[in-house]
């Protein structure tokens, strides 16, 4: 594209109009089927594994204070083996 020293949205818009007209642009066509799904699973496994760390987290804090109450600590691994 043309370097000019003026800036205004016509002189832009003239370049990029001079610029479409020398390359052949292809039309956006999105992500597939597949890849929405990919994409969807990928962002539900990260959920899971951020799930996953807070569980074990609490569950370390749990044990650290001394006395941990067995329910919360059972909750707390069922949840755990759950989410793997």
């Amino acid at each position: 594209m043309k370097r000019s020293k003026i800036k205004t949205d016509k002189s832009d818009s003239k370049g990029v109009f001079e610029y479409a007209k020398q390359v052949d642009l292809k039309l956006w066509q999105g992500n597939s089927k597949h890849q929405l799904e990919c994409l969807q699973m990928t962002r539900l496994l990260s959920v899971y594994t951020k799930q996953s760390i807070m569980f074990k987290n609490k569950l370390h804090g749990e044990t650290i204070l001394g006395q941990p109450s067995k329910l919360v600590v059972t909750s707390l691994k069922s949840s755990l083996r759950q989410l793997k």
